[in-house]
């Protein structure tokens, strides 16, 4: 599904709006010392995004129907 750049940025800036907010961080992040609070929130964010665009592309064609389904009766 993401074999191509357009598809592939297209799903990574919808993913990073779903992933605005960092609800934990993880621990080799949080333990760094010498990075602010806002950086350890930026490395998080974009490390969810890229473990939610590789369950994406790991996922069954049901799970994708099924997310997609998902997604449009939240937007009705």
């Amino acid at each position: 599904m993401l074999a191509n750049a357009a598809a592939r940025a297209e799903a990574e800036s919808v993913i990073f709006e779903d992933e605005r907010k960092v609800g934990f961080i993880d621990p080799d992040i949080a333990c760094a010392r010498s990075y602010s609070l806002n950086a350890k929130i930026a490395y998080q964010r974009q490390r969810n995004v890229e473990r939610r665009l590789q369950q994406l592309q790991n996922e069954w064609p049901w799970q994708k129907l099924e997310g997609i389904g998902r997604r449009i009766m939240k937007e009705i």
